[in-house]
């Protein structure tokens, strides 16, 4: 088995709160089928330093799930006085097919200046 990672190359999706947020919209190249292994979401800038807790959920295209995974972090201080960096890393076991879309969705209680996120995969050595 080889492994693989993939993620969005910018950094700039405001998470508003309570608010449904695509962060990666990814897809399995043709020869690299497998299973998603860990979905990691990282996000900064806390708009204040209340908690910040939701869900993360993976829409993928050839799949139903639903693939929804509760998340909470303590978040530092204000965007303004105390920029903070959060992230997490889920590990999971979800079969993709090639050529599938990987869509990475976070909703917070609370919002956030930008958030991104990335899979990694497993999948047979190319041949």
């Amino acid at each position: 088995m080889a492994t693989y990672g993939d993620c969005t190359t910018t950094e700039d999706a405001a998470i508003s709160a309570d608010t449904e947020t695509l962060l990666a919209d990814l897809q399995i190249p043709s020869d690299r089928a497998g299973r998603i292994k860990k979905v990691f979401v990282s996000y900064g800038g806390a708009v204040d330093a209340k908690g910040a807790t939701g869900f993360v959920e993976l829409k993928l295209g050839n799949h139903s799930g639903p693939f929804r995974f509760p998340v909470g972090f303590g978040v530092g201080g204000a965007t303004n006085s105390s920029p903070q960096g959060n992230g997490f890393e889920l590990e999971i076991d979800i079969p993709v097919n090639a050529l599938e879309t990987v869509k990475v969705y976070v909703t917070l209680a609370e919002a956030a200046v930008s958030g991104f996120a990335g899979i990694l995969w497993e999948a047979p050595d190319p041949k």
